[in-house]
């Protein structure tokens, strides 16, 4: 179904749904990691990464990338190094989602700068 007419149907604007759903996906996999034996947590500045660390990429994951306005694009990288780091020594595939209202807008081209393929938005 298109957003648009979901949008019409919940009478909640397009950018509205996209954050309820990013809010969801956030709050379930900080839940299920939480639930995970080996679960761990890194906060940033900018981002949470869990993972239940389980070798099921949709299990560790960084979701979105709320930067505050001014940040250097010199921290987001060290941060991006720091995420990297925190998922390597676990030793789990991982995902860094990026929806289509994330707050940064230059996130996807530094991540990219940094090594890290880019999929298509939730």
């Amino acid at each position: 179904m298109p957003i648009e007419d979901l949008s019409a149907m919940l009478n909640q604007t397009p950018e509205e749904l996209v954050r309820q759903a990013d809010s969801h996906t956030r709050t379930v996999q900080a839940w299920l990691s939480s639930l995970a034996p080996a679960a761990a947590r890194m906060d940033g500045i900018g981002v949470k990464a869990t993972s239940t660390g389980l070798p099921i990429p949709l299990l560790n994951l960084v979701l979105g990338g709320s930067y505050p306005p001014g940040t250097a694009d010199e921290i987001i990288a060290s941060e991006i190094e720091a995420v990297k780091d925190f998922f390597a020594e676990r030793s789990v595939p991982w995902y860094w989602w990026l929806s289509p209202g994330h707050c940064f807008p230059r996130l996807a081209q530094l991540l990219e700068q940094q090594g890290l393929i880019l999929d298509h938005p939730l």
